[in-house]
């Protein structure tokens, strides 16, 4: 991946509005988990930090069932200038994501900033 680190705002909203009330709680819960710590007020809106994230789910309105399909995909960009991505066959699949990129994001302690660890 990229030498550098990607930087993510902690503002970081949904491209678009969500496809469903499942989505939308289930980017909630993780803003709430993921972005804990307060950032350095001059890198909160960082131009060089990725500040959206992609949705596209294939069905919306498929059940949350165990059997319900979970396979997605996702891309972080190494540049702050693009959108996080995720694609999704059903909203169980955008939640699976969202978990995945929740570990990914890890917060700096030095310079008080998000980053994708080895994006």
């Amino acid at each position: 991946g990229a030498s550098m680190d990607t930087m993510v705002s902690p503002n970081l909203k949904l491209a678009q509005a969500a496809a469903s009330q499942d989505i939308a709680d289930a980017f909630d819960r993780f803003i709430a988990i993921t972005f804990q710590n307060r950032v350095a007020p001059n890198r909160r809106n960082a131009a060089d930090s990725i500040g959206e994230i992609s949705v596209s789910v294939a069905d919306a309105s498929a059940p949350l069932q165990l059997e319900t399909a979970e396979n997605y995909t996702l891309y972080v960009p190494e540049d702050g200038n693009e959108r996080i991505q995720i694609e999704a066959q059903t909203q169980v699949g955008v939640m699976r994501a969202l978990q995945t990129l929740s570990q990914l994001i890890v917060f700096n302690y030095t310079d008080k900033t998000y980053k994708v660890a080895d994006a």
